[in-house]
């Protein structure tokens, strides 16, 4: 029988009560340039509050993604 060690991963939590930025990846290269680092600067990015959905906002009404 082979035992492994177990690895302690630290549980994290990130509140959803503040201010976050938004921008809809309609030519999908969020992934590509890391958007979700939390370095990537997206200061030009649209600031919402949490709960949120982007089909509110008039221009993204019928965008899907």
């Amino acid at each position: 029988m082979n035992t492994f060690p177990i690895s302690v991963i630290e549980q994290t939590s990130v509140p959803l009560t503040s201010e976050w930025r938004f921008s809809v990846d309609d030519e999908k290269i969020g992934e590509q340039q890391g958007w979700s680092d939390s370095n990537f600067e997206d200061s030009s990015w649209m600031t919402v509050n949490v709960p949120h959905t982007w089909n509110v906002i008039p221009e993204y009404s019928e965008y899907e993604g």
